[in-house]
């Protein structure tokens, strides 16, 4: 996961914190759709091997496994429409330290995307201790993305 603090920042700033049920379409939509939104995860230099599971909605929608012969990798999710969506990160992360040392970090949040229709989210980290989703859209503002640090993977895969 690349390290990004200042999403982070940003939202701990503003005191987001996620919703706590998915939002129903709005009842404008009369067909109901769908939406459709990627995740990418990509290394950061200090990464030495990551496994996270991505759910949506407390369904698994995709896994992340990345090492030095697989840095980065995306998936696509397409969903009924709605308003909001939960979302969980689980897994770990093991990380070279300065002393050249391999750490295994947990991952374990959970939050809220909103308006995910063809944006991409970033998987992102703030020093290997808080991890999250991020609106990495090109060209589009960010939507807003509500962030719970753990322990919100238990509930979820159980």
């Amino acid at each position: 996961m690349r390290c990004h603090l200042l999403a982070f920042t940003v939202a701990t700033a503003l005191g987001v914190l996620p919703a706590a049920a998915t939002t129903p379409a709005p009842s404008g939509d009369p067909t109901g759709g769908t939406v459709s939104f990627r995740i990418t995860d990509g290394m950061d230099r200090r990464e030495v091997e990551e496994s996270v599971a991505i759910y949506i909605d407390r369904k698994l929608a995709g896994n992340f496994r990345l090492d030095a012969a697989h840095p980065q990798d995306a998936l696509t999710v397409t969903l009924p429409a709605a308003a909001s969506y939960e979302y969980a990160m689980c897994g770990r992360v093991l990380v070279r330290t300065p002393d050249g040392s391999v750490e295994s970090r947990r991952v374990d949040t959970t939050g809220t995307i909103f308006d995910p229709d063809g944006r991409t989210f970033a998987a992102l980290t703030v020093g290997f201790t808080h991890f999250y989703l991020g609106d990495a859209t090109p060209g589009r503002l960010p939507t807003r993305v509500e962030i719970e640090q753990g322990p919100g993977c238990t509930p979820v895969v159980s």
